[in-house]
């Protein structure tokens, strides 16, 4: 059960193996390292190369990732907000 504290923590490893959730690298993504949601569901964290956009992807389904939340996770080294 999640406190109220992690409720809408999203978390970024940039060192984790993205390749756990996904074999294929879809063109003109370039992989960041692992997304953990706020519910704790994980999968390889990807940067849309023409957009910017982050997208969560697992086994080649992509899914979108709150952009504000995720980007500072990455700013803070990874570890949430």
């Amino acid at each position: 059960m999640t406190n109220h504290h992690n409720r809408n923590r999203w978390r970024v490893d940039a060192t984790a193996n993205w390749q756990v959730f996904t074999l294929v690298l879809p063109e003109s993504c370039t992989p960041i390292g692992v997304v953990t949601r706020p519910d704790g569901t994980k999968g390889a964290l990807m940067r849309i190369s023409h957009s910017g956009l982050l997208v969560q992807i697992n086994a080649g389904v992509v899914r979108s990732v709150n952009q504000t939340k995720v980007k500072a996770a990455l700013r803070r080294g990874g570890r949430g907000e």
